[in-house]
């Protein structure tokens, strides 16, 4: 086995992924340091490490979308989610939410979840994240901080309506997979308002250390957490419960 792969193997067991881990995955691939075919060799060595049974999910957010540019989940890139994220969501069988900004793409026997959640919801309740949550998958942050890959903690902003977002509605065009056919979506959207404020999303780090439910090992160039979305969703709530402006630093967010 190459020393690449070996390395993945031992760092993958040090964050406690196991066979049958259904895993959603964020990742700075630059923290392994650089490699020929980086993208598909990480994915080889971690889905044979989880196995077959096991569902992998990656964000392939749409940024760039409008009116007039529509959203094509067989086609359309994904916008600033990484190499890795492009590398699954072309893989033969990867199954894409619809979603046209906050989707994401799986492979595996739980594909199909990706269909279920609505295209007019990007953030919040119904969403692609609370499908996700609610079937028990763990966040694998592949050498980036929470600050930089954990999407996941928008949605709970979204949850629990934070004072600092608002709703709003954006005009979308969906080209549905199955029949090609344009739709124009109005997507419920959770943006950000004008407070001076900047996301401190590694605020969740200490208290899920103090619970115990947060594995993390170092990279060359980073760091890898593991942690299960229900323990991550209970830490969110219990952090903006004592302080709605507890995921956000700033002058006015104290």
């Amino acid at each position: 086995m190459e020393t690449i792969e070996a390395n993945l193997i031992e760092h993958f067991q040090s964050l406690g992924i196991k066979v049958g881990m259904n895993v959603v995955v964020h990742s700075r691939l630059i923290a392994l340091g650089r490699f020929r075919d980086a993208a598909a060799r990480i994915y080889r060595t971690l889905r044979q490490f989880i196995g077959n049974e096991a569902t992998l999910v990656v964000p392939t957010y749409t940024f760039n979308t409008s009116v007039d540019i529509p959203y094509d989940p067989l086609t359309i890139p994904s916008t600033n989610v990484g190499v890795f994220s492009e590398y699954v969501r072309q893989l033969p069988g990867a199954v894409r939410s619809l979603s046209p900004i906050h989707n994401h793409t799986a492979v595996g026997p739980l594909a199909g979840l990706m269909r279920e959640a609505s295209p007019t919801i990007s953030l919040g309740p119904g969403s692609d994240f609370e499908i996700l949550r609610n079937h028990g998958f763990y966040l694998l942050l592949l050498g980036c901080r929470f600050n930089k890959g954990c999407t996941y903690l928008h949605h709970m902003e979204a949850m629990l309506e934070v004072p600092y977002r608002r709703w709003i509605e954006l005009d979308r065009v969906l080209v549905h997979p199955d029949t090609q056919q344009k739709r124009l979506l109005k997507v419920r959207y959770f943006a950000r308002g004008d407070e001076p404020l900047t996301t401190n999303f590694d605020a969740v780090e200490a208290p899920l250390r103090q619970r115990g439910v947060l594995n993390s090992d170092n990279l060359p160039f980073g760091t890898s957490y593991l942690v299960s979305l229900p323990e991550l969703d209970l830490c969110a709530r219990q952090i903006l419960a004592q302080d709605p402006y507890g995921l956000v630093k700033g002058s006015d967010s104290r």
